[in-house]
């Protein structure tokens, strides 16, 4: 008899497989569990100059790695990597919406319950073109005042690390 599977989520970023009768694929048979860690990719513009907002970052970049895949990538002019089909897309611009933590961790978790790839996009200095935003998902701005781009990256690897840290019960957030 085949059984039904449906997905349910841990709290750190995997996403479950579950049989019908409510045990993990772990637990019955010896069958082994599928898990598949969330994929969280930053895109930024520009070559790293500030050698200690990088610091801040790589160190958040690498403690995040416990919780879900967070990777960095450094885009080129007018390249579209960032839209990709399936993942829930925020871009950064001042014209976006403030958010607070516990907000920024709901968008990361509605992105994981729905098994989402979640992309956050810097754009460039002269911010990003009209037909990029209309593309996107949602827009986030990180404060209304302007920050450095090494700055506001290393921000929101923070943001980000905190967020899972809060989905995980982790004591970080607080």
């Amino acid at each position: 008899m085949i059984q039904r599977v449906r997905r349910r989520h841990d709290g750190f970023g995997y996403r479950i497989r579950q049989r019908r009768d409510g045990l993990p694929d772990s637990q019955v048979g010896g069958e082994s569990a599928k898990f598949e860690p969330m994929r969280i990719v930053l895109y930024y513009y520009g070559k790293i100059r500030d050698r200690n907002a990088h610091a801040i970052c790589e160190e958040y970049h690498k403690r995040s790695q416990r919780y879900a895949r967070f990777e960095l990538q450094e885009l080129k002019p007018r390249q579209e990597t960032w839209d990709q089909a399936g993942a829930f897309k925020l871009l950064l611009s001042p014209d976006g919406e403030a958010c607070t933590t516990t907000q920024f961790a709901k968008l990361l978790e509605a992105a994981q319950i729905a098994a989402r790839d979640f992309h956050l996009v810097i754009g460039p200095t002269e911010g990003h073109p009209a037909e990029w935003k209309q593309r996107a998902d949602r827009l986030l701005s990180l404060s209304p005042m302007t920050f450095p781009h090494e700055l506001a990256r290393a921000m929101l690897c923070e943001q980000v690390y905190r967020a899972l840290t809060l989905l995980a019960g982790h004591p970080y957030p607080r």
